[in-house]
């Protein structure tokens, strides 16, 4: 897609934020409740840069 060799969000993230995201909380236990503040934190991220990365696709594609 768009000539990217990598194309997961934290790859993606990486290249236009400078964010490296740390995925060991992929595999936590997210039915558990309640979530861990690491988890919490993770969720966060994870979902911040959405909107900001929505906009530079959207201005690529």
């Amino acid at each position: 897609i768009l000539g990217w060799k990598q194309v997961g969000l934290a790859a993606i993230l990486e290249k236009n934020f400078g964010i490296v995201s740390d995925k060991r909380m992929q595999r936590t236990d997210w039915g558990k409740r309640p979530l861990t503040p690491q988890q919490i934190t993770y969720a966060v991220m994870d979902t911040h840069y959405l909107l900001p990365l929505r906009d530079l696709l959207v201005d690529e594609l």
